[in-house]
């Protein structure tokens, strides 16, 4: 369908435009190369993280922009020209709280984002919990900004280990050193953090000095196991119709000790 209607824009989300890629890989199709009327992708629903947006630029070969929102307040931030997402503060009031959601954090702290709508009649939203972690950025910015919102990902999502929180951000920033990663899953650890990453080569490993680095800068024990594309989500399913929910990356201790994240958008 996109070949045929010459589709110019693509709005999904970030998972969605890597399993389309993939799609049209399986196809013999080359997703930079064979959608030449292509020329952008929106992504909402899930936090499009650095090397989340670095791979699906790389695959595609147009600009991404991350759009933020929710069913119940609308559209609350957007991506324009300069790649950034600025909250949209004529809409709304953007709080940043701290974990007992009584007080706000320092100004360019992580916190849980709550947010007031500030022009909606019919359905009023008043200091809306998100369930995002956030912070905002005050720095000017080339569109003539000077409030950035950097999203971390949901609370549910953070894991807690050694008396460390990993955000989304976190945990993305350390699968993404993974050369040709593709899904991933993590879990807690004794005294660490364990990781499955589905890379193009899973024999090629994570090098020592590597994950030295990640240890050195996150402060706790990491492990990266190696395998292959399709081990998280069988992409034989992406020629047949069906539907793929939000992906789930954080597991508990018991699940990746069983294994539960093995193909996960089955069924």
């Amino acid at each position: 369908m996109m070949t045929e209607l010459n589709v110019s824009v693509l709005a999904c989300l970030p998972l969605q435009a890597l399993l389309l890629a993939e799609t049209a890989e399986l196809l013999g199709l080359v997703p930079g190369r064979d959608f030449p009327a292509l020329r952008a992708i929106c992504t909402a629903g899930e936090p499009l993280l650095g090397p989340r947006r670095r791979m699906l630029e790389e695959l595609w070969r147009v600009p991404i922009f991350d759009f933020y929102g929710m069913t119940e307040i609308g559209t609350a931030a957007v991506e324009r020209a300069c790649r950034r997402m600025h909250p949209l503060t004529d809409d709304f009031l953007f709080e940043i709280l701290d974990d007992g959601l009584s007080a706000p954090v320092p100004e360019g702290e992580v916190g849980h984002l709550v947010i007031t709508a500030l022009r909606r009649r019919a359905t009023p939203v008043i200091r809306y919990l998100t369930g995002d972690r956030a912070r905002l950025v005050r720095e000017p910015c080339s569109c003539g900004a000077d409030l950035r919102l950097e999203l971390r990902g949901r609370a549910a999502d953070a894991l807690e280990v050694d008396g460390k929180r990993f955000d989304l951000w976190d945990l993305e920033e350390i699968a993404g050193e993974v050369e040709g990663r593709r899904l991933w899953a993590v879990g807690p650890r004794w005294h660490g953090l364990h990781f499955v990453v589905e890379a193009l080569d899973p024999e090629s490993g994570v090098s020592d000095e590597t994950l030295a680095r990640i240890e050195r800068t996150y402060g706790v024990r990491v492990r990266i196991d190696l395998v292959p594309v399709g081990t998280l989500y069988d992409r034989r399913e992406l020629l047949h119709v069906g539907s793929f929910g939000k992906p789930r990356y954080v597991y508990t201790r018991e699940e990746m000790r069983d294994k539960a994240f093995v193909h996960q958008g089955k069924g």
